[in-house]
């Protein structure tokens, strides 16, 4: 939940700064709505989506994952240190659901406000069926505002000034630009803890003003327009789903737009700014693992958390450009894999487990525990580790990541030192292949 969030929200900041730089202040008002209604739900949207060949342009197609490798006899420990960790994690996640479910609730409460309040100002005023509108009067006031059908005007309002409020409010209706803001309303009791759905609503909201105007001066007068815009100062009801015609705020940006040139057509080629930045992030959620998803693998543990994972993959990423030659293949058009030396005569749909075994077996065997013992290492360490197996079947490119550089260092002198392989073929050719392994062990205390 929390890694779906974090893409949430940093989708709707990217896709907003491209609203913000590119394309507020061009004139494709209905465009730039539909960008804005579009990127919402395309944020909410995209970190579900997997496209699985995007993913096999990185490690999952060319690092064959080894089983975790469990070191000494303290596998119980390692797994109650496991059951405690998870028990925390529980903890946590409850404690976090509790605050964003209270949130939704308080959310939902200023929701129906809202709207109780709306209905309240129908049923005790007067109004005036029209059709597609019902004018509703309120007394002793100059407000002028809409929601859906229901056109709300003041009493007080110059009688001058209405005919163009009502112009620009019937816009809003027809447009049905109360049911966009009704939209980020109910975005906003979801995601009450995200300021990028506010920062929606507010755009879109002033791009409401802009086409209700754009549609109230075709064939008029714009100046008199201007004129009644800013002949005095107006109240403006705070309800952020209403379409609100006299908001000091927004009046002067409405002008300026009002006297801005259309926008030359080319400048519609600013919405293909857009294909790249979704591709970015559909590569992006496609090569993330949940954080809370598993992932089985054949070792003594039946599963690791994606949080792990993702550190070999950042691993794989930071030393991808060493690993990168013209001799590397993806592992499954590896005709014939690495054989460890004694895997040989195994058939061949054994040898991947043979290696497996005995690379485990090896670094039980050689891997140094003592070095997180001296430096007073506590709980459960993971050192993730990548190497090639060159066409030579030599070892080579190790690297590898823990808490500690000395735990690293341990790591690579142990790959290091695994003895030659039988080089893995592809089409009758000796090719690299490359390999992660993550090493598991708690120190003694």
């Amino acid at each position: 939940m929390a890694h779906y969030i974090i893409q949430l929200v940093g989708f709707q900041f990217l896709f907003l700064i491209i609203y913000d730089v590119f394309l507020k202040n061009e004139t494709f008002f209905s465009c730039n709505r539909i960008y804005l209604l579009s990127t919402a739900l395309l944020s909410m949207m995209l970190p579900f989506i997997k496209v699985h060949s995007f993913k096999a342009l990185i490690s999952d197609e060319y690092v064959i994952a080894l089983p975790e490798v469990v070191l000494g006899q303290g596998l119980a420990e390692v797994q109650g240190a496991n059951a405690f960790e998870f028990t925390l994690f529980n903890a946590t996640w409850s404690y976090l659901h509790g605050v964003f479910l209270l949130g939704v609730f308080v959310a939902t409460i200023i929701f129906l406000i809202k709207i109780a309040k709306i209905f309240i100002l129908i049923n005790r005023n007067p109004n005036k069926r029209k059709a597609p509108v019902v004018f509703v009067k309120l007394g002793n006031s100059n407000v002028a505002y809409s929601f859906f059908n229901f056109i709300f005007l003041g009493t007080l309002l110059n009688p001058e000034d209405e005919a163009a409020v009502i112009r620009h409010e019937l816009v809003h209706v027809k447009q049905w630009h109360s049911l966009d803001l009704l939209f980020f309303e109910l975005l906003r009791i979801v995601f009450w803890f995200s300021p990028m759905v506010y920062m929606y609503q507010k755009r879109v909201m002033t791009l409401h003003e802009f086409l209700a105007d754009s549609g109230a001066v075709r064939n008029h007068d714009k100046s008199k327009y201007y004129q009644n815009l800013l002949s005095q100062i107006f109240e403006t009801k705070n309800i952020s789903f209403i379409n609100p015609f006299f908001k000091q705020s927004l009046i002067k940006k409405r002008i300026v737009m009002l006297q801005k040139s259309k926008s030359k057509q080319v400048n519609l080629l600013k919405f293909t700014l857009l294909i790249p930045v979704v591709l970015g992030m559909l590569f992006y959620t496609s090569c993330q693992e949940e954080p809370d998803a598993k992932v089985e693998v054949h070792s003594n543990q039946d599963s690791k958390s994606a949080v792990e994972m993702s550190e070999t993959q950042e691993l794989f990423l930071k030393e991808k450009e060493k690993f990168k030659n013209a001799t590397d293949v993806p592992f499954s058009l590896v005709d014939q894999v690495p054989v460890f030396p004694g895997c040989e005569d195994a058939p061949i749909e054994e040898q991947r487990d043979c290696i497996s075994k005995t690379i485990s077996m090896f670094v039980n065997n050689n891997f140094n525990t003592e070095v997180a013992n001296s430096l007073n290492l506590k709980g459960r360490q993971r050192v993730n580790v990548m190497f090639k197996l060159n066409t030579d079947g030599q070892v080579v490119e190790v690297a590898s990541r823990a808490s500690h550089p000395k735990l690293e260092a341990e790591a690579i002198r142990v790959i290091e030192a695994l003895p030659v392989f039988k080089p893995g073929m592809n089409k009758g050719k000796p090719v690299n292949v490359l390999y992660s392994l993550p090493i598991i062990f708690k120190p003694q205390s």
